[in-house]
């Protein structure tokens, strides 16, 4: 037997663990096995059935995950978590090139040309980011706007915080960090933590 199993053995005799506690454990074990089985099923569909979407599985897709990727749209996933209830949306010709680390529930990603995000990033839960703006002129009917696309960029190590928007055309740099609720409308430069509507240097 080995020293380290024979301590372990030891020490549940000296104080054993409640029954509960011990299928507490089992428990969360037996879910996280599942929820990593049930993501390996959903790439795997992904894979299958959409040519556009580039994704490998060191990614994990949650429960209630949205991917729509229109004909000639790309959208490349490097190592990326996605939590429940996020959605991808990629328009014909959009490229979105995704390498955060994690995107929390409920966030929206969605492009008409072109959203990148870096390496390593974290993205609260409903954030959302687009490169698409209304274009709002009076006396055209709201269902016949049309929008102005500009690419967004966030870059490598950025925090973007609970329910913050990035608007089309903006860049945030690399260790930006956005707080919470806040709306980017001008490019952040790397390093800069902001906050508010518009977001400012905090």
């Amino acid at each position: 037997m080995r020293i380290g199993v024979a301590l372990d053995r030891g020490i549940d005799r000296l104080a054993p663990q409640p029954w509960w506690r011990k299928v507490v454990v089992r428990q969360q074990d037996l879910s996280g096995r599942l929820a990593n089985l049930a993501s390996l099923v959903r790439i795997a569909r992904l894979r299958l059935t959409n040519p556009g979407v580039q994704i490998g599985f060191d990614s994990r897709i949650g429960p209630g995950c949205v991917v729509l990727c229109a004909p000639g749209a790309r959208i490349t996933l490097h190592g990326v978590t996605l939590s429940r209830s996020v959605t991808l949306d990629a328009s014909p010709g959009a490229v979105l090139d995704i390498a955060a680390d994690f995107i929390g529930p409920g966030s929206i990603i969605a492009a008409k040309q072109a959203v990148t995000i870096g390496r390593h990033s974290q993205i609260g839960d409903m954030v959302t980011i687009r490169d698409h703006n209304h274009r709002h002129s009076t006396g055209v009917a709201l269902g016949e706007l049309q929008f102005d696309v500009r690419p967004v960029v966030v870059g490598d190590n950025v925090w973007l915080g609970s329910k913050a928007t990035l608007t089309a055309g903006t860049t945030v740099g690399a260790d930006a960090l956005v707080a919470a609720g806040a709306v980017v409308t001008r490019d952040v430069p790397a390093g800069v933590r902001v906050g508010g509507v518009p977001a400012r240097p905090l």
